[in-house]
């Protein structure tokens, strides 16, 4: 679980659901930090305070998490409510049961609920590498091997390229905040660094990067995003409820979410569709499709159904082929057996005629013996 970076980020958190029902129930809401407790805390900040402003009979909460340590929560039910990146949402939907009640929207895109993406950058250096199909034989940080924004969405985009983890120099993995990564990518400990769309943008506005700095790696244009990135865009992050929440309270604070002013653009909206970052994990074999990677029989034949119907349609004609040659062969056996019977048939009746032949013959000569032996 993270530590506060800052006085800030408590104090925060504590304004957040203080004030006139602080002795009301506590309604825990965990957040994936993926950059520290303190950004977390000054993004969730306002939904948390509108939460306890619509529903002042509870007092919400935040709790800023680590991946493992959102996994740990759910399966603990220490927590109500989690805020996670898509993917996480899918694992957690898919192992215990976690409902999305709503999805983040940031109006100022072109599609608003479509913002998680990744882009890969390296250091501005001649040689470095400019497809995805380059990180081969490179060492790439990411912050963890499980990060939706931080690795999957990249490592789809590589599968795609024909590139897999097993063919990079190594995998580097630099832990959260995702800042580190641009530590790891300066000392020399990887060669790219996988990023979460728009983070490269805020940090050289902020002037902690510079501009030229980093090259974008297998830079894929999209006008749907305001930010470069490498990969496809994915739903943003969905409020969820854990499974043992209370329906009441998951329909009261849906409604809050629904109701809730936009913060610097961005508001939660009806839960959207995340059959794409399905379609990711199925790709992948990971989370909930992970027993795909385990080879079965059935598996094995629809991966390989094509050549399994090459081979049907052979035997088939193959079998087709020797009933048809064995209804020839069992047809002229007949027409065969018929000819050799007549044959033999038409060979009875001239031995029968023959000898008859010879009967008369033989009785005429004894007829003609016995004529000159009476004349004498």
């Amino acid at each position: 679980m993270f530590r506060f970076a800052s006085p800030l980020a408590a104090v925060v958190t504590l304004l957040a659901f203080l004030g006139p029902a602080a002795a009301g129930e506590t309604v825990r809401v965990g957040v994936l930090a993926f950059q520290g407790a303190e950004r977390a805390a000054q993004e969730f900040e306002p939904t948390i305070a509108h939460l306890g402003r619509a529903l002042p009979d509870r007092r919400f909460e935040m709790v800023p998490l680590d991946l493992a340590g959102v996994s740990r929560a759910v399966t603990d039910k220490s927590i109500d409510f989690v805020v996670t990146n898509p993917g996480d949402y899918v694992d957690l939907e898919s192992r215990f049961g976690v409902t999305r009640l709503a999805t983040l929207e940031s109006r100022e895109r072109v599609v608003p609920t479509d913002t998680v993406g990744s882009v890969v950058i390296a250091p501005n250096r001649p040689g470095h590498p400019r497809r995805l199909a380059d990180l081969a034989r490179h060492r790439l940080a990411v912050v963890s091997g499980q990060a939706f924004g931080g690795f999957r969405v990249i490592w789809r985009e590589m599968d795609d390229a024909g590139l897999g983890p097993a063919d990079l120099s190594a995998l580097v993995e630099t832990g959260f905040p995702m800042e580190t990564i641009f530590a790891a990518l300066r000392e020399g400990r990887a060669d790219a660094g996988v990023l979460r769309a728009c983070l490269l943008e805020d940090e050289i506005a902020a002037g902690r990067v510079g501009a030229e700095e980093f090259a974008i790696v297998g830079d894929r244009p999209t006008p749907a995003s305001p930010c470069r990135v490498s990969s496809r865009l994915y739903p943003d992050w969905p409020f969820s409820r854990l499974a043992d929440t209370s329906p009441d309270l998951a329909k009261a604070v849906t409604a809050a979410l629904l109701s809730m002013a936009p913060v610097d653009g961005r508001a939660w909206t009806a839960p959207q569709d995340y059959t794409s970052v399905h379609a990711l994990f199925r790709q992948l074999k990971i989370g909930p499709y992970e027993h795909l990677a385990h080879t079965t029989l059935l598996g094995y034949v629809r991966a390989h159904w094509h050549w399994f119907l090459g081979v049907g349609l052979m035997i088939g004609w193959w079998m087709v082929h020797v009933a048809r040659v064995e209804t020839l062969v069992r047809r002229r056996t007949v027409e065969l057996t018929r000819e050799i019977q007549e044959r033999e048939k038409a060979e009875q009746a001239a031995r029968l005629h023959r000898e008859e032949r010879d009967q008369f013959s033989r009785l005429g000569i004894l007829g003609e013996m016995a004529s000159n032996i009476a004349h004498e």
